[in-house]
């Protein structure tokens, strides 16, 4: 008590807002506090507190920003710490951190998950939208319970003990069962509606963790989820962990580890090669149809450079093609790049709004994890009508794998998945010789590649 200061606030005065930083704490000595969801209109009250209540654990303890707008609804008195010289306090008296910490993860894991829930519920009332049942929601909690308590520990050790890898291996392995536990829980719920239910259950459950590993804030935050996003395939495919503190980190090398990561960067490695082979001796036609990822391309540049080539690349995005033509800086003279912005949509559909010459070989990367089975067939019958004779198109997608509830609900990034003879199958439905690459029965990740070839 001897480190804190009183604060008084008028009614209706702010004590903090969503999106500042956070770390202080707040004690409330007499009066109310109102919990407000500022988003909608009319705003929401979602909770209140009064009397010998505390107020920022969540923020003390993970340093990020604020969760919540909170005001006081009548005059209220609080006593309030400073994060920062708090916690200089603690790190020289162990067994008082030790005490005080453990105090505050006990608060957070009722106090934050009664707010969020009510303020979600209440929000999706005004809104009209679904409400998830509280049963599902309370499954959910207890399913994360012991991972966040695991976390929660190692970071405390962290805290006296930077360098200390048994906790961040704790922390990692802590996510790594949740995760297996968590995709047998959604898939066994019975039905795609009762499974998303159960995902977003789960996804308020992790938000405030995730989002501070670099690949589940990349996914979280993307704007072109319909194509991907360049900066998050980039990420997967350096598979280098990265993230806010210990727990950011180890949950990044986790979710690069899953199966679906892997094959992301496994699809990538064997697109090249299979581009590489099929290559003709002379000046070749090279069209690239979505280029979020520019791996493929890049291992094929010095084999296209030898004959010469002009490479033709598609993508909806003006962004991506800047991303794209920024990391050609080595480009061969004899490679010409042309970059073709045109609606991926209308392409999708058999249209473009560009003429293109005949083509050798035609590579669509990923895109056909957005597109149901009708558009990827025209995207295919749109690719086949600009093939030279003896040309061939690359297509690459992802298989049906147990991870899979990890990308379609907890980070944000739903992918239509496909068996390799279920893609195989479109390509030969408008006309061309399908074959497989990747994606037999015998997989070890998701990576599906397959080709499809116009008769000479």
């Amino acid at each position: 008590m001897s480190l804190s200061r009183e604060l008084r606030l008028p009614g209706g005065d702010y004590l903090m807002r969503r999106g500042e930083p956070g770390g202080d704490l707040f004690l409330v000595e007499s009066g109310a506090l109102e919990v407000v969801d500022n988003r909608s209109s009319p705003e929401v009250v979602i909770s209140t507190v009064g009397s010998g209540a505390l107020v920022g654990e969540m923020a003390f303890l993970d340093e990020m920003p604020r969760t919540a707008d909170v005001r006081a609804s009548e005059p209220t008195v609080c006593w309030t710490w400073d994060g920062a010289a708090l916690r200089r306090e603690l790190s020289g008296k162990p067994a008082l951190a030790s005490a005080v910490y453990r105090a505050l993860a006990e608060l957070v894991t009722s106090r934050a998950r009664v707010l969020t829930a009510a303020g979600l519920s209440m929000s999706s009332r005004r809104s009209g939208g679904g409400i998830v049942e509280e049963s599902v929601q309370r499954e959910a909690h207890t399913l994360v319970a012991p991972a966040r308590a695991k976390w929660i520990d190692a970071e405390m050790l962290l805290r006296t003990q930077p360098n200390y890898a048994e906790a961040r291996t704790q922390m990692r392995r802590a996510f790594e069962a949740l995760m297996k536990k968590s995709c047998s829980w959604i898939t066994g719920m019975g039905g795609a509606e009762a499974e998303q239910a159960a995902g977003k259950a789960l996804a308020r459950e992790l938000h405030p963790f995730l989002i501070r590993s670099r690949m589940a804030s990349r996914a979280l935050e993307s704007s072109a989820r319909q194509s991907g996003d360049p900066r998050l395939l980039a990420h997967i495919l350096l598979n280098e962990p990265r993230g806010d503190g210990g727990l950011g980190h180890a949950l990044d090398q986790a979710l690069l580890t899953l199966p679906s990561s892997v094959g992301i960067r496994h699809r990538t490695s064997l697109a090249g090669q299979t581009l590489k082979a099929a290559i003709p001796p002379r000046t070749c036609q090279l069209m690239v149809v979505n280029i979020t990822n520019s791996a493929p391309l890049a291992r094929v540049m010095p084999e296209l450079a030898r004959h010469g080539a002009t490479v033709t690349c598609i993508d909806g995005s003006r962004e991506a093609l800047a991303f794209l033509d920024a990391g050609q800086t080595s480009r061969s003279p004899s490679v010409e790049l042309r970059l073709i912005q045109d609606d991926l949509a209308r392409l999708s559909m058999g249209h473009s709004q560009v003429d293109h010459p005949p083509q050798d070989l035609i590579l669509i990367d990923s895109l056909v994890d957005y597109l149901p089975d009708r558009l990827v067939a025209s995207l295919l019958g749109w690719s086949a009508r600009h093939l030279k004779p003896g040309g061939q198109i690359v297509i690459t997608g992802l298989a049906p794998w147990a991870d899979a509830p990890v990308f379609d609900h907890l980070i944000g990034w739903p992918m239509i998945r496909r068996k390799a003879w279920e893609l195989r199958s479109l390509v030969e439905s408008v006309g061309l010789a399908g074959g497989v690459v990747a994606g037999g029965e015998r997989s070890r990740d998701p990576a599906v590649v397959v080709t499809g070839k116009l008769s000479q």
